[in-house]
């Protein structure tokens, strides 16, 4: 109870209980403006990331995660071998996207658990780099292996950094894959045509075994000056020799998206060349 100036008393509770109600109301107001804003958008693309938690940017506008629905855990190792010196992978893209571009980590263990390679290569290299694949289909990379091959136990491969698309790709054909073995190489030559918007660029690829069909070596080049009904002959070469009974299991080949660096330099203004 308080005394007013005319000397009658009155009680002021109705008008402490109002200025209660508007500071409760402004400090409800800064809460809303100031408070916390959901967690911040994800960095996109170049970053190095485990591939349970890869992030990936879409080639056509959408970007999505692994828990998202968008990508695996990381490819599927299909198959492994090589010879003494080179480790040799298959993986299979289990994903509904196409990957427009991946480079991964390729790691070998012993049976303890030892890490006896592990690879990630240049941005640019033939090794650690998935191109153009679509779902369920598969990719073959390699790696160098300074442990004899019967040590290795267990290969995983990791998507590090991943670009994927929705958008169906155009499809390319391979003829007639030839295996031709020398001293100190194996070279692969094949007849190749596109099919389709193929915007320039391509990925080849064969898979060798031995007599038996084991593994033994991917090859992988990038090609250029592809438009739809080019139709040429590309080499390929493993930079090391195989064993007599070798043979191209498979040969198979990718349109690479425009929108995916292809890791080659050339504007198709000279003769159309291959990389190795």
């Amino acid at each position: 109870m308080s005394v007013l100036p005319s000397g009658e008393p009155r009680q002021l509770w109705p008008l402490f209980l109002g200025f209660l109600v508007l500071a409760l109301g402004m400090t409800g107001a800064v809460l809303m403006t100031s408070g916390d804003r959901g967690p911040e958008e994800p960095t996109r693309g170049g970053a190095t990331m485990s591939s349970s938690t890869a992030e990936t940017t879409g080639t056509d506008g959408t970007a999505g995660t692994p828990d998202a629905g968008a990508l695996p855990r990381g490819p599927e190792v299909v198959r492994w071998g090589g010879s003494d010196g080179q480790l040799a992978v298959v993986v299979r893209n289990t994903a509904d996207v196409t990957i427009a571009r991946a480079r991964v980590r390729i790691t070998a263990y012993d049976a303890d658990g030892a890490v006896l390679t592990a690879t990630e290569g240049s941005e640019q290299s033939t090794c650690c780099s998935v191109l153009g694949l679509p779902p369920d289909r598969e990719f073959g990379l390699f790696a160098e292996l300074d442990a004899p091959l019967d040590a290795v136990d267990r290969v995983d491969v990791q998507y590090l950094d991943v670009r994927t698309t929705s958008r169906t790709l155009p499809r390319v054909d391979v003829r007639r894959p030839q295996l031709r073995r020398t001293s100190d190489d194996a070279e692969v030559a094949a007849e190749v045509e596109a099919r389709g918007d193929v915007r320039g660029f391509i990925v080849g690829q064969a898979f060798l075994t031995d007599a038996d069909g084991d593994l033994l070596g991917v090859i992988s080049g990038r090609f250029y000056c592809f438009r739809d009904g080019t139709r040429r002959s590309v080499r390929m070469q493993l930079l090391r020799p195989v064993p007599p009974g070798a043979r191209v299991e498979r040969a198979l080949a990718y349109p690479i998206p425009s929108d995916a660096d292809a890791g080659v330099r050339h504007d198709c203004t000279s003769h159309p060349q291959e990389t190795r």
